[in-house]
């Protein structure tokens, strides 16, 4: 008879749907609001990827044909998904600047 196994793929870096791959690529508030190029590591490779001024957390950008090889040769998309984080420390610098903003956004 036949024999049939299921398969499940895990990976660090991606979360994986279907052929399609999800890397979560993390900025920092300033980059969020003045856009940033970031490098970042792909199945083929690292590639520069263009995130734009005003970026929300949780934006999603697709890289197509980025993703797994599919059986015609074709490849699925990875998407870059932004996630904002605030750093552990900042300088006392950073800090009145933060405050500054804050006073001006009340």
């Amino acid at each position: 008879g036949d024999v049939y196994l299921i398969v499940n793929i895990s990976d660090k870096d991606y979360e994986i749907d279907g052929f399609n791959l999800i890397k979560e690529v993390e900025i920092l508030p300033f980059e969020a609001i003045f856009g940033v190029e970031k490098t970042i590591q792909t199945p083929d490779g690292k590639i520069k990827i263009k995130i734009p001024p005003m970026t929300t957390s949780g934006k999603k950008l697709r890289l197509k044909n980025m993703g797994l090889s599919k059986k015609d040769n074709s490849k699925g998309d990875l998407e870059a998904r932004i996630k904002i984080i605030i750093p552990n420390e900042l300088s006392s610098e950073a800090k009145e600047l933060y405050a500054k903003l804050k006073k001006l956004n009340s």
